[in-house]
């Protein structure tokens, strides 16, 4: 996965150099650090992956604290349409 630009995900079809998603909702564009956040999360698919360990690959030094992450998060999933 890691040389990839685009996949599909499930219904979803998503361009790493663009930055959009084009999912269930309709396009969706992502920030960079999102597309990052989703390349390591598909990256260790099947592995368990730590907030902090996702905290420092991601975002480096420049977080501020958990709220970036579950923000992160939040845009993956109404992008691919689990939240509404």
């Amino acid at each position: 996965m890691k040389d990839e630009t685009s996949i599909r995900i499930g219904d979803a079809k998503v361009d790493f150099d663009a930055h959009p998603t084009d999912g269930p909702a309709g396009p969706v564009s992502s920030e960079p650090k999102v597309m990052d956040l989703l390349r390591v999360l598909l990256d260790n698919a099947g592995a368990l992956v730590t907030r902090q360990t996702l905290l420092d690959t991601v975002w480096r030094e420049t977080h501020g604290g958990d709220e970036i992450l579950s923000r992160g998060i939040s845009l993956l999933r109404r992008a691919f349409g689990e939240v509404k």
